[in-house]
């Protein structure tokens, strides 16, 4: 019988050590009073009882409980001290260098009793003693009550205050780490991540900070899908009324699960719970975008500029947007006006390259892509440019079709699982269709963020039609039957 049945047959309540626990309520009480854990406390406690009195190692524990993050060792110890302190110090055994299990399972809580809830302490009337004896125990009483309220308020203010001291610097951390992120290349994107793990340290209840965490984990790209999504979603149930958090799981469920009813939903809930958050309006214009609605994408996106003019990231968005709206030259002014505010915004110059491509202006198109790269991976100038010289001297010696063989070259070895996408951008060049598909169609084990608008991207055009193309853009959920402009 596992810990749910057990359950079922006690109105949800459990026995465990000297405590009494309900899973579903994620609450514990020991001696009528309810104790608190924090969430990843009885995270710990569900894995423990899962594993049957069998041994829970460390590694799985931290995999539960911080997925994809690095934390020190000293996290997870403190989960475990707070569960014995609730549960008897007895209960949870540690297992040498390799992790913990429960000594005994829970069992159910008896059906005839009532239910474990903290009660109001019963007020008994002493009887009264002799007037004198009654004054000096009554100021013995008095002095003694204010000298430990003396002492504990001492002691709470200073817990009080280095906790705040804590969260303080975890919201610095973050929001430094929010800042380097959305500047766009890898070397900002470690330096963020390193951030949010001292500010998980220092904070680790803080469901914004799980999302932001969640959103690097995405911009790094090298995660598997799933990890982001288990990240937000945790953020979301720890506090449902987090606009952020609703935002940033909702731009992971359509950008990397292609879950794209769900990911309206939280996108919408995320405006209503917060207009003034430009990121929002972004990440829906993008989704509309995705599903072909163009002029309300090319709306919302300016919701987001109309907040934050200032924001290259907003910007170079909506000149992504013109060009799937086949407005090639508006879109070329746009992103160059995302260059004037972040000339090393990566994403602009991805733009770019596309924009002139799709004009067969192929040597500004070869320096944007050139320059994208370089920017995203850190590269000096004069890398940039001994690359750019090579690319355009093939360019010039054999063409677009020499030039597009060149860069499948390039992109090819370890990073070619990353960049399916822009492979089938160059076979798209050489006139070779179906390679071109077959690469898009491996590009469904990484999923590259531009396989979102895969349906409205005029790169493609010529392949809608194509059963096997069609086949991937109903794999993706994107529909193949509408003319997306």
């Amino acid at each position: 019988m596992d810990s749910g049945e057990r359950a079922g047959q006690s109105g949800g309540w459990l026995r465990l050590g000297e405590a009494t626990i309900h899973l579903e309520r994620r609450q514990l009480v020991r001696d009528g009073e309810p104790v608190q854990v924090s969430w990843r406390a009885f995270e710990a406690l569900c894995r423990l009882i899962e594993a049957n009195n069998e041994v829970v190692t460390r590694t799985d524990l931290f995999t539960r409980l911080w997925p994809g993050l690095h934390v020190e060792d000293s996290s997870l110890n403190h989960c475990i001290a707070q569960l014995r302190r609730g549960l008897g110090e007895e209960i949870i055994e540690t297992v040498p260098r390799i992790g913990y299990r429960l000594v005994e399972l829970p069992v159910p809580f008896p059906s005839d009793k009532k239910e474990p809830l903290a009660e109001e302490p019963t007020i008994v009337t002493a009887l009264s003693d002799p007037p004198g004896v009654a004054r000096t125990q009554s100021r013995a009483w008095v002095v003694g009550v204010a000298v430990c309220l003396a002492l504990v308020m001492g002691a709470g203010l200073k817990k009080y205050f280095d906790r705040q001291a804590r969260r303080d610097e975890a919201r610095r951390l973050t929001q430094e780490a929010t800042t380097m992120e959305h500047w766009g290349n890898f070397g900002h994107i470690t330096g963020a991540m390193e951030r949010l793990n001292k500010a998980m340290a220092r904070d680790p209840d803080s469901a914004l900070l799980h999302a932001r965490i969640a959103e690097t984990m995405l911009r790094a790209g090298q995660t598997d899908p799933g990890q982001e999504r288990i990240e937000a979603e945790r953020s979301v149930r720890m506090d449902p009324s987090c606009g952020e958090c609703q935002a940033i799981l909702g731009w992971i469920l359509f950008s990397r699960e292609w879950k794209w009813q769900e990911a309206s939903e939280h996108l919408r809930r995320a405006n209503q719970l917060n207009p003034q958050d430009a990121y929002a309006h972004l990440w829906y214009s993008q989704l509309l975008a995705a599903s072909g609605r163009l002029p309300e994408a090319l709306g919302e996106v300016d919701r987001a500029i109309q907040l934050e003019p200032w924001n290259h990231a907003h910007v170079a968005m909506k000149g992504g947007l013109l060009y799937l709206s086949r407005q090639y030259d508006a879109s070329i002014a746009q992103c160059r006006a995302a260059l004037g505010l972040n000339p090393l915004y990566p994403a602009a110059s991805n733009w770019l390259f596309k924009n002139y491509l799709m004009k067969k202006r192929y040597e500004e198109a070869a320096r944007a892509t050139i320059s994208a790269d370089s920017i995203y991976a850190g590269l000096s100038t004069d890398v940039e440019e001994n690359r750019a010289s090579e690319m355009l001297g093939v360019l010039r010696k054999g063409g677009i079709a020499a030039a597009s063989r060149r860069f499948l070259e390039v992109l090819g070895g370890p990073q070619t699982r990353f960049r399916r996408y822009d492979r089938a951008i160059w076979r798209m060049q050489m006139g070779d269709d179906s390679g071109a598909t077959e690469e898009l169609w491996e590009g469904l084990s990484f999923r590259p963020y531009f396989m979102i608008f895969l349906r409205v991207d005029p790169m493609f055009e010529r392949l809608h039609g194509q059963k096997r193309f069609d086949m991937l853009l109903a794999k993706i959920g994107l529909p193949a039957d509408q003319d997306p402009r």
